[in-house]
C-alpha cells in the first residue's frame, strides 16, 4: 500500500472515482451464486461439473473472448458464457492479483477483461429467456472453434456441460489443448504450477469455488433486495475503501461485513474497471488484493480492531444487524418447510432418505410445533400479555416453521401435548430425534444438513405460486417432465394427518395435495436427470434474465418508486433496515456477538434477530410467504421519522415508529395503502398450514421414486 492518506480524503477521492452501478452489479451477481446454488447432480462447487467448468472456462472460453477482442469482433462485448462458465471465471477474478498474473503468462501480456456488466456477471444458454440472442450468439462463435460430437472433447458440447462418464468418472475427462507447464527440475522434485496454467487455474478457483458457494446463505435475506439497502451497502464500501488506503502501515487486516463484501465481489467482477479504479485510488501494485482463504481466527483478531477504526472514524455503527453473517447451522425460513425437497438436486451417489423415514421427521417436527404454540399460549395467559413469537429467534425458528430446531440441546417448552396422538413407532423416533438433538446440531432445511443455500425451496414455492395463480394443475408450468411413479399415497397418511391436524385415521392424499405436490417434485426434478440444464425448457439455469430471477433478484432501477399519484403494492411487507445508525447505539457486548441486535425502529425485537416477516416474501406479491397470523398482523405503513431515514443525520438514538411494534407490522408503503401482497394468506396459508407436511411428503415419495428409477435405468446423473 503507498502511504496512508487521511480519512476524510481518501473517502471523497474514492466517492468521486469510483461510478460504476455496483447495485445491479449486486443484484447480478446474487442471480449468478442463485443459479449455481440450484444447480443439479450435487452442485457446481465441486466434483465433476466444477472441475468441467473451470477446464471449460480457461481453455475454451477465455481463449475466445481474447481472441474476438484482439481482432475487435462486432461481438465481442454481446458474448455470454452459460452458467458454469461465467460461475469459474467470477471465482478467478475474485483474486484481482492472480487473476491477472494468469492472464499476462496466458494471453502474452494481456488480461481479458469482461466488457459490460452483463458479461461480467451474466449468464446465457439460448434460452426462451434471452431476448437479445446473446446465448445464440455465444454458441454460434463457440461452436466454430470448438466442434462437438463423437470423437471430440465432451468439454466441447456448449450446453448443456457433459455428464460424467462412467468408464472416467474417476480420473475425469482427458485435456483439451491443456497449456505448457514449466519442466520439473532436475532434482525430480515437483515444481510449482506454471502461472497460467491449467494446474495452477484449477488449483486455487476449484478451493474458491467451495468457499463462495456458502456466500450466498449469509445474503439470501430481504434487505439484500432492497434499492435503498444496497444504495447503503454502496456508501459503506467507499467507506471501506477509505478505511483501507487510510491504514497506518501494519495495520491489521480490515475485514468487511456481508454487504459490503457483495459491493467488493460487485466492483472485482468489472476486472478492468476495478484495477483501473485502484490504480487511480493510490494502491500499491495498483490492486487492491481480496484474500477469501483467511482462516476464521485470523478474521476474528482483526475484526475487533477494524471495527473499532471504522466507528472512531465514522461514529456509526459497522456490523449493523442485516450484515451479519448467519450461521450455517440455521435454515432459511422458506427452506425449512421444503427440506426434503432438496434430494432432487442430489449427487448421484448421494443417499436418499426412504419416505418412511421422512414421514417420521416431519411428523416429530409438528409435534415440536404444537409443543411451542402450547407453550407460547400458557406464558401469554401467565403473563397476561402476548407472547413474543419466537419464529425469528435463533434456535427457536426451526420449530416456529414445523421443522426441529436442533440448535442448543433439549426442548424448554416439553409440555407433552403434540405426542399423544403419535402412534407407538413414531413417539419412539421422536424420542431418539431428542436424544440426539446435542449430536446433530443444525436444523432440517439448513446449509449444514441439505448442503444448499435455499434456492430450490424458493424456486419450488415460485413455481407452486405460478400454477396456483393460473388456475394450472398438474406439472403445467414447472419447468419439467412429470417422471416416476411415487408409491401409493397413503402408507405414512394416518401420523401425517394427525401430527398436522387432519383425521386420526389413515386418509388418503387428496386432489390439492397431489396437485401441489406434483408441481414441487417436476419443478426441481426438471432441473435435473435426463431433462437437466437443457435451454429448451425454460430453465433459471438457461438465462440470468429468466422470469425467476427477475422475481427474486430484480435490479434496482425496475422497483423505482412510481408517482405518488399512483397506488404502488411493495414488493416486501416492511422497509429495509436503516443501516446508519450511531455507534454509541447498542452496547459494544451484542455487537461482537455473531448476531446484533436490531435497532428498535427496524423490528424492535430486542435480542439477536436473523430472519424476519420480509425474508418470507422474498418472491414478492403474490407469492408471499407469510404464516396466516403474521399476515393478518400486517397493517399501513407508519412513516419513519426523518432522523432514521437513511442518509438522514445520525445524531442521537433512532425513535421508535409509533404503532407498537412492527415485526410483523411495518410496510414500506407510505401512502396508508395496505402493505399485504395480494397472496399473503393463499400461498403462505398453504405452506404454513395443516396440510403442507401431507403436500411435502407426496412431493419427495416422487422425488425418490424417479430419482431411484434414473440411478437403477442407468439414465443421465446415474
Amino acid at each position: 500500500m503507498s502511504q496512508a492518506q487521511p480519512f476524510e480524503a481518501a473517502l471523497k477521492a474514492a466517492t468521486e472515482r469510483i461510478n460504476l452501478d455496483l447495485a445491479s452489479n449486486a443484484t447480478r451477481l446474487l442471480r449468478l451464486i442463485g443459479a449455481v446454488d440450484l444447480c443439479p447432480d450435487g452442485g457446481l462447487c465441486t466434483g465433476h461439473y466444477a472441475t468441467q467448468a473451470i477446464r471449460r472456462y480457461w481453455l475454451l472460453w477465455l481463449p475466445l473472448l481474447h481472441s474476438q477482442q484482439a481482432t475487435g469482433a462486432p461481438t465481442a462485448s454481446l458474448l455470454l458464457p452459460p452458467l458454469d462458465v461465467q460461475f469459474a471465471w467470477y471465482v478467478h477474478r475474485l483474486n484481482p492479483r492472480q487473476y491477472v498474473a494468469d492472464c499476462k503468462a496466458r494471453f502474452g501480456g494481456v488480461v481479458v477483461h469482461p466488457a459490460n456488466p452483463l458479461q461480467a456477471l451474466g449468464f446465457s444458454a439460448r434460452g426462451p429467456a434471452d431476448p437479445e440472442g446473446r446465448g445464440a450468439a455465444t454458441r454460434e462463435a463457440w461452436e466454430a472453434l470448438y466442434p462437438s460430437g463423437p470423437g471430440q472433447p465432451p468439454e466441447h458440447a456448449f450446453w448443456p456441460p457433459a455428464a460424467p462418464d462412467p468408464a472416467t468418472a474417476a480420473s475425469g475427462h482427458a485435456a483439451v489443448a491443456p497449456c505448457a507447464a514449466a519442466p520439473a527440475p532436475a532434482d525430480g522434485a515437483a515444481a510449482p504450477a506454471a502461472a497460467g496454467s491449467l494446474e495452477r487455474v484449477q488449483g486455487y478457483v476449484l478451493q474458491a469455488m467451495a468457499r463462495q458457494g456458502t456466500f450466498l446463505h449469509h445474503v439470501l435475506r430481504a434487505p439484500y433486495t432492497d434499492p435503498g439497502f444496497l444504495a447503503s451497502a454502496r456508501t459503506r464500501y467507499l467507506r471501506f475503501l477509505a478505511l483501507i488506503l487510510s491504514a497506518p502501515p501494519g495495520s491489521a487486516y480490515s475485514v468487511p461485513m456481508y454487504d459490503i463484501d457483495l459491493m467488493w465481489h460487485a466492483h472485482q467482477a468489472m476486472s478492468g474497471v476495478y484495477g483501473a479504479d485502484c490504480s487511480a485510488l493510490g494502491v500499491a501494485g495498483g490492486l487492491l488484493g481480496h484474500d477469501d482463504a483467511l482462516p476464521e481466527t485470523t478474521l476474528a483478531a482483526d475484526f475487533g480492531e477494524c471495527r473499532l477504526r471504522y466507528e472512531s472514524l465514522t461514529r456509526l455503527m459497522y456490523n449493523v444487524a442485516p450484515t451479519r453473517k448467519v450461521p450455517h447451522s440455521v435454515a432459511h425460513p422458506l427452506a425449512a418447510p421444503l427440506w426434503p425437497l432438496a434430494a432432487a438436486l442430489a449427487g448421484p451417489r448421494d443417499p436418499l432418505l426412504p419416505p418412511r423415514e421422512v414421514a417420521a421427521e416431519l411428523a416429530c417436527a409438528a409435534a415440536d410445533l404444537k409443543r411451542s404454540e402450547r407453550a407460547r399460549s400458557l406464558a401469554a395467559s401467565r403473563s397476561g400479555r402476548e407472547a413474543r413469537s419466537p419464529s425469528l429467534l435463533p434456535g427457536r425458528l426451526s420449530r416456529a416453521l414445523g421443522c426441529l430446531g436442533r440448535a442448543g440441546g433439549g426442548h424448554p417448552h416439553d409440555l407433552g401435548d403434540g405426542d399423544g396422538d403419535m402412534p407407538p413407532s413414531q413417539r419412539a423416533h421422536t424420542a431418539r430425534r431428542r436424544r440426539e438433538a446435542p449430536k446433530r446440531p443444525h436444523m432440517l432445511g439448513s446449509l449444514d444438513h441439505v448442503g444448499r443455500c435455499g434456492v430450490f425451496a424458493l424456486y419450488a414455492l415460485w413455481r407452486l405460486g405460478q400454477a396456483r395463480t393460473d388456475g394450472r394443475a398438474g406439472a403445467a408450468g414447472t419447468g419439467g417432465h412429470s417422471e416416476g411413479s411415487p408409491d401409493k399415497p397413503g402408507a405414512s397418511g394416518g401420523a401425517l394427518s394427525r401430527c398436522f391436524g387432519g383425521r386420526a385415521q389413515e386418509a388418503p392424499v387428496t386432489p390439492e395435495v397431489e396437485t401441489a405436490a406434483r408441481v414441487l417434485s417436476d419443478a426441481l426434478l426438471g432441473l435435473s436427470g435426463p431433462h437437466a440444464w437443457a435451454p429448451d425448457l425454460d430453465s433459471p439455469l438457461a438465462s440470468s434474465e429468466h422470469p425467476f430471477w427477475q422475481a427474486l433478484f430484480p435490479l434496482p432501477s425496475s422497483l423505482a418508486a412510481p408517482p405518488p399519484a399512483v397506488p404502488t403494492q411493495h414488493r416486501l411487507p416492511a422497509p429495509a433496515p436503516v443501516m446508519d445508525l450511531p455507534a454509541g447505539f447498542a452496547p459494544g457486548a451484542a455487537r461482537d456477538e455473531e448476531t446484533v441486535y436490531l435497532a428498535a425502529h427496524h423490528y424492535a425485537e430486542p435480542r439477536p434477530v436473523l430472519y424476519t416477516p420480509s425474508d418470507y416474501c422474498l418472491l414478492g406479491p403474490p407469492f408471499w410467504c407469510l404464516k396466516p397470523t403474521m399476515a393478518a398482523a400486517n397493517k399501513p405503513a407508519q412513516a419513519l421519522p426523518e432522523s432514521t431515514k437513511p442518509g438522514a443525520g445520525t445524531s442521537g438514538a433512532p425513535a421508535r415508529p409509533s404503532g407498537g411494534s412492527s415485526s410483523a407490522s411495518s410496510s414500506a408503503s407510505g401512502d396508508g395503502t395496505e402493505g399485504r401482497g395480494p397472496d399473503a394468506a393463499g400461498l403462505g396459508a398453504l405452506v404454513h398450514g395443516p396440510q403442507w407436511g401431507a403436500v411435502v411428503l407426496e412431493a419427495y415419495r416422487r422425488v425418490h421414486a424417479a430419482l431411484e428409477a434414473r440411478r437403477g435405468g442407468g439414465a443421465r446423473g446415474s
